[in-house]
């Protein structure tokens, strides 16, 4: 029902603070939606680093993900 729904719809941020969050819209099953879009990296990662069992998992399980960003955030040399 409409509980299954909207869990349905909800998405964990973290590591995103929050106040990262920008207003948007985006076309979802054809109709414009509001959403809150994260951009970029989490700002903890710039301040922390990406904690190593993350690393490992992209490593040896998402090499999508790890490939995506050696090339696309390598050169913050973000620990």
């Amino acid at each position: 029902g409409k509980l299954a729904d909207s869990l349905n719809h909800l998405v964990f941020t973290m590591p995103f603070l929050p106040s990262e969050g920008q207003p948007g819209k985006m076309v979802i099953d054809d109709q414009v939606k509001d959403v809150i879009l994260f951009r970029y990296l989490p700002s903890l990662w710039y301040t922390h680093p990406i904690p190593n069992n993350l690393r490992e998992f992209w490593y040896t399980e998402r090499l999508d993900i790890l490939n995506f960003m050696k090339k696309n955030y390598s050169h913050l040399d973000i620990p």
